[in-house]
């Protein structure tokens, strides 16, 4: 005799690696319905996931992919479509949905990024238009480019799909931290482009080697008139970083860009290197 079970408004919410119930994708129901089970007759779903199968956020494949973007037709009102291909792209979804991303799933839902290898930055540009994933090879990704969704089988199929590598945790926190400023990049005015882009070469990753396991990052900020330009440097230091240690670093480092940008130091004596409350580097400055 068959059973009968009447359900109400029961649905699984499952986290981050959680797995779903056996008899998930039958027995679920929204709102209140009457349910008598019947033999399945579908192959089980595999469980294994993208994640068992090594991939990261951060690794990088290659496989032609074509996307697709909308531009203003020819004529007024029309509406165009311009189709580009690519071969090299970086996985940029989180290891968490990577994790439940079942090999079997055929719905895009993985996200690529553009990987591009000629001309790449000097910098690693963590907080600029185009990352740099790798010096060896040079790889780098620039944040306008068109991205594409792909399906958790596509990455699978070993046939269509080459996995590259896949990059060290230090440059996947580095790709983290860039994801997340895609929408926080302050424009610069571009009066200002020549002295912010020496500052910040004179302060890039190689010239900072004295104090990198202590200082995270440098930002800078630009105020004043078009005669009398300040920049201020703050660092961003480690828990156990010593400021004494840092402060000297960063003085000498502030003091590059305005040379290099045409700039000339107006008065050295209002130079000052000041506490975690106070700008690291001011410096007071004459246009060209």
């Amino acid at each position: 005799m068959a059973c009968t079970e009447r359900r109400t408004w029961w649905r699984w919410i499952s986290s981050c690696g959680a797995e779903t119930p056996e008899g998930y994708l039958t027995r679920h129901a929204v709102g209140s319905q009457a349910w008598t089970p019947t033999p399945s007759q579908k192959t089980p779903m595999s469980t294994e996931t993208l994640y068992d199968l090594g991939w990261r956020q951060g690794s990088v494949l290659q496989t032609p992919i074509s996307t697709v973007s909308l531009v203003s037709g020819p004529k007024s009102g029309t509406v165009k479509e311009s189709v580009q291909s690519h071969e090299l792209w970086a996985v940029v979804t989180q290891e968490c949905g990577l994790a439940r991303a079942r090999v079997t799933q055929n719905t895009p839902s993985v996200e690529l990024r553009q990987v591009h290898d000629t001309a790449p930055p000097i910098t690693w540009g963590i907080r600029t238009r185009k990352f740099l994933l790798s010096e060896t090879p040079s790889h780098y990704l620039i944040d306008d480019k068109p991205i594409a969704f792909v399906s958790p089988r596509l990455l699978s199929d070993a046939e269509v799909v080459k996995r590259l590598y896949t990059l060290e945790d230090r440059r996947v926190l580095a790709l983290k931290t860039w994801l997340g400023n895609r929408y926080d990049r302050p424009a610069v005015p571009d009066e200002l482009g020549p002295l912010a882009k020496a500052i910040a070469d004179a302060v890039g990753n190689e010239n900072r080697q004295p104090i990198g396991r202590m200082a995270r990052d440098v930002y800078m900020q630009i105020d004043g008139e078009a005669d009398a330009r300040t920049f201020s440097l703050f660092a961003v230091t480690t828990d156990d970083a010593d400021p004494d240690a840092v402060r000297p670093t960063v003085g000498d480092l502030s003091l590059r860009g305005p040379a290099a940008s045409g700039h000339s130091e107006r008065n050295r004596s209002r130079y000052r290197i000041g506490g975690l409350s106070q700008p690291r580097g001011n410096c007071i400055l004459r246009g060209p």
